[in-house]
């Protein structure tokens, strides 16, 4: 056999086979492996079988990488991962999981906060944000105040809550139900434009209320 370690980071290694009524067989090893972070190795081997004629081919590859996601964190709030290994909450911003790891981080807000946004997820799913470790990645999340809306029989306003930065505007879509209308519509000071409620400038946090009535009815001022 055949060893070779220029560096801490490869090997190589060879090893063959002569079979006196059987022909031959050749063995190849390439190992890598860089700070911990990723590692692998690659086997390949040709057998020829002369009796028989037969000639056999077999390639072995695997590999395995180590990646620290980092969140950043703008508001009030926390946020924590499925695998288990990132915890705002105790300042536990990143964790090194391997390569292909879905990892799903769950925001908690705190006490009148709401979810405004997330970046760099694969994907979002209310306050949950999907993403599989297969690069360096930097996501963050951000809390706003808690903007509510409530609704009555006969309509609807949505989305039930937002999380909308100090001094930005906000809008929620208002829809009456068939044979109903806007009665009246009030909160986080804004004004009804078509079907849209526009709020104020927010300042803390805020509830919208809009109640509908059928469309026969007066409507309240």
């Amino acid at each position: 056999g055949y060893y070779f370690a220029p560096s801490d980071y490869w090997d190589y290694q060879a090893s063959g086979e002569l079979r006196e009524k059987n022909g031959w067989l050749l063995k190849n090893w390439f190992n890598y492996n860089s700070n911990n972070k990723l590692s692998g190795s690659l086997f390949g081997s040709y057998e020829d079988r002369s009796q028989s004629g037969a000639k056999e081919w077999e390639l072995q590859f695997s590999h395995r990488q180590t990646i620290s996601p980092t969140l950043s964190v703008t508001g009030s709030g926390n946020v924590t991962s499925s695998p288990a290994g990132i915890d705002t909450s105790v300042a536990d911003n990143s964790e090194v999981y391997d390569y292909g790891t879905v990892v799903t981080l769950t925001a908690v807000p705190d006490a009148d906060r709401a979810l405004r946004g997330w970046t760099d997820c694969d994907s979002t799913d209310g306050n949950e944000c999907t993403v599989t470790v297969n690069g360096e990645r930097n996501i963050s999340v951000t809390f706003g105040y808690a903007v509510t809306a409530a609704g009555s029989t006969g309509g609807a306003i949505a989305p039930a809550i937002k999380g909308v930065l100090s001094g930005e505007m906000s809008s929620f879509m208002v829809g009456p139900d068939s044979g109903y209308k806007v009665q009246s519509i009030s909160g986080c000071g804004g004004r009804l434009s078509g079907a849209l409620y526009v709020t104020g400038k927010i300042t803390g946090p805020c509830t919208i209320t809009a109640s509908f009535a059928f469309a026969g009815e007066a409507a309240r001022s």
